[in-house]
């Protein structure tokens, strides 16, 4: 078992590292494409990040029975079945969430007027290319999910901390040899691309006795899942509502 206080250290350096990297890549990136180009960015990553409140609870639930079905040491099978279902449920959304952005992109941004008319060429560069960013970081936060479950918080503590000082070289990089935008893009969305191939490769290593197949999906555990989801889905509504 990890120990807890190992657990509170890294998810500690975790969020001092997140911060300051945040702060200084907004800095560099404001000074290299100006508020109005890198506002655009913002604003449709932000768009685009409001889906992670979207996963229905699904990854709070996942950490709730991966960490039951552990600690009752129930069958490999059980948890197999578990895991693949909401990876199977988490996939599903993330498409869903893309697809209905994509649907009404030009009525969500272009319509309002937050995007002059003549950044919609990058502005649509910059959207195609963040939606994948999104369905990567979406599906990492899946198996940050399973991690957690597993009391294992350092293992996701290290790979944000990676995650952050990648973005980080990034954004100098681009400052130094002035690349555009688009370049910035694509370097941004290959640094999530990599992280979730490096919560999967790490997830095989350390959990050898779970896999992950759709052979496993289990129509019946979605009821399972839904049950506890809904009803933190719910809560943080209410909470959002209240504040």
């Amino acid at each position: 078992m990890v120990n807890n206080h190992q657990n509170s250290f890294w998810l500690f350096t975790q969020y001092i590292i997140v911060l300051l990297v945040s702060l200084i890549s907004l800095k560099i990136n404001i000074l290299n494409y100006g508020t109005e180009l890198f506002g655009i960015f913002l604003v449709i990553n932000s768009i685009l990040i409001l889906g992670i409140a979207f996963d229905l609870g699904i990854g709070t639930s996942v950490v709730k029975y991966v960490a039951e079905l552990k600690h009752f040491n129930e069958s490999d099978d059980e948890l197999n079945s578990l895991i693949s279902t909401g990876l199977m449920l988490f996939l599903a959304i993330g498409l869903i969430y893309i697809s209905v952005l994509f649907s009404i992109k030009n009525l969500l941004i272009y319509s309002r007027n937050l995007i002059p008319a003549h950044f919609k060429g990058d502005a649509d560069f910059i959207f195609f290319l963040l939606c994948f960013a999104f369905y990567f970081n979406f599906i990492s936060i899946y198996f940050k999910s399973i991690f957690e479950g597993l009391n294992n918080f350092i293992t996701p503590s290290i790979i944000i901390i990676c995650q952050n000082i990648s973005l980080l070289f990034i954004v100098v990089l681009c400052y130094l040899l002035k690349l555009d935008i688009k370049l910035f893009s694509i370097l941004f969305s290959l640094n999530y691309l990599t992280i979730l191939i490096a919560y999967i490769l790490l997830f095989y290593k350390k959990t050898k006795n779970i896999k992950i197949s759709p052979l496993f999906f289990k129509y019946a555990l979605i009821k399972k899942i839904a049950k506890f989801s809904f009803s933190v889905q719910m809560i943080s509504v209410f909470s959002a509502l209240i504040d």
